[in-house]
């Protein structure tokens, strides 16, 4: 009996299955990207929900809220007490130069980083405690969406920011926020001082970064990218403006959020004029990486959206703001 050669596939039938795979894989590719992004916002929601609770937890210890430190280039070391290396304490709360990502690491299970006094040891190298502190990332302080927490040994950043109130006039250059939950030169409201009710005042909100200058500590006026445990400055405190009026020049309502974009768009977008100061809060926005809307977490310790755009941020960031229509719900 003769034997029958085995037919193969010929190079037509191979190019329509390859066809076929392709098509279901862009079929499912968006679908997939839709489930991740998901879970990233879910992952993100409760990390700003951890924060939240952990700055809530310090007012219940402390009696206010954690302040937002020294203003950048007054205090930019830890404060401690006591001039002998080793004879030294933490000086607590108000007293500490250093902001709220610090303040609040005892209650983020933290306190053996919060304690740390005199030089470590990382890699077989002697660090000083405080440079030790601030190249220790964590990832409660990352958005998935954006990126992953650095390895040991880079600046621990944040994707989240504390409410540093508002903005009245002014380039972010030059103008100081005011009037929000997180306060400079040791200054820190009670509870009792949100005049609209906690549920009611963000207490921190996800920041806009140029995703071009992810990881990146700029040396210009957008500064959006250093240290999270650094004292009150625009890498981890937000602020709206609120005297805006209509459009600014990239098409959202002065002082609302917006979504992460990068600066080669947004010099686009303005007609090739450079971004820096030529929007008003560039360097204090509000934003994420998210699709259609940051979380945002509030000061009775829920987490909601906030819809890119929405022009009531600025009341909700105010702590003496009386407005009783005041809502950011989508």
């Amino acid at each position: 009996m003769a034997s029958r050669l085995r037919r193969g596939f010929t190079l037509i039938e191979l190019l329509v299955v390859m066809a076929i795979i392709a098509t279901l894989m862009g079929l499912l590719l968006p679908a997939v990207q839709k489930v991740r992004e998901a879970a990233y916002r879910s992952e993100c929601a409760n990390n700003m929900r951890n924060l939240a609770v952990a700055a809530n937890n310090f007012h219940s210890q402390v009696g206010y809220f954690p302040s937002g430190g020294l203003l950048t280039g007054q205090g930019t070391v830890r404060t401690k007490i006591g001039t002998q290396a080793n004879n030294q304490t933490i000086a607590q709360a108000r007293n500490q130069n250093w902001g709220w990502g610090y303040q609040i690491l005892p209650f983020i299970e933290q306190q053996n980083l919060y304690e740390l006094l005199g030089n470590q040891v990382r890699n077989g190298q002697s660090v000083a405690d405080d440079v030790f502190i601030q190249t220790t990332p964590l990832r409660v302080f990352i958005c998935p969406s954006r990126r992953v927490a650095a390895p040991p040994g880079n600046i621990a950043r944040t994707d989240y920011a504390g409410n540093g109130g508002v903005i009245v006039t002014g380039s972010p250059a030059t103008q100081i926020p005011s009037n929000g939950v997180f306060q400079t030169n040791g200054n820190a409201p009670r509870l009792t001082d949100l005049r609209n009710g906690a549920s009611s005042t963000v207490l921190f909100g996800e920041k806009f970064t140029a995703s071009d200058r992810y990881d990146m500590t700029d040396s210009d006026a957008l500064q959006t990218d250093g240290p999270v445990f650094a004292p009150f400055n625009r890498s981890n405190i937000r602020a709206v403006v609120v005297n805006g009026t209509g459009n600014d020049p990239l098409g959202k309502p002065t002082g609302a959020p917006y979504g992460d974009r990068s600066t080669v768009s947004m010099n686009a977008q303005m007609g090739g004029t450079t971004i820096v100061n030529q929007v008003p809060d560039i360097g204090w926005a509000y934003g994420s990486a998210h699709p259609v809307a940051m979380n945002a977490a509030f000061a009775d310790g829920a987490v909601r959206r906030v819809i890119y755009g929405t022009a009531n941020l600025g009341r909700a960031s105010a702590i003496n703001n009386t407005d009783p229509n005041t809502s950011l719900d989508d």
